[in-house]
């Protein structure tokens, strides 16, 4: 959602010189909610990362424990 947000401001950016009154009057307003729909969907994916790669470790440190029993060489920089 947060690449539509942004094309969605950009769209808007466009009409900001807008001779028709009653728009021009509405797109402060609807820019700045874009931009706060931005930050949320940026600092949503961000949380989603974060949360990914708290995974990472836990799974690199399984792997590494078990590659070696298990007799397979695993290249873990490939996985991540």
């Amino acid at each position: 959602m947060t690449l539509i947000d942004r094309v969605g401001d950009f769209q808007l950016r466009n009409f900001e010189e807008c001779s028709y009154a009653p728009l021009a009057r509405a797109l402060p307003l609807m820019l700045h909610e874009e931009q706060i729909h931005i930050a949320i969907g940026v600092n949503g994916v961000r949380r989603a990362f974060k949360e990914y790669f708290k995974g990472v470790q836990p799974a690199r440190t399984t792997v590494e424990a078990a590659a070696p029993r298990q007799g397979v060489n695993v290249e873990i920089d490939a996985i991540a």
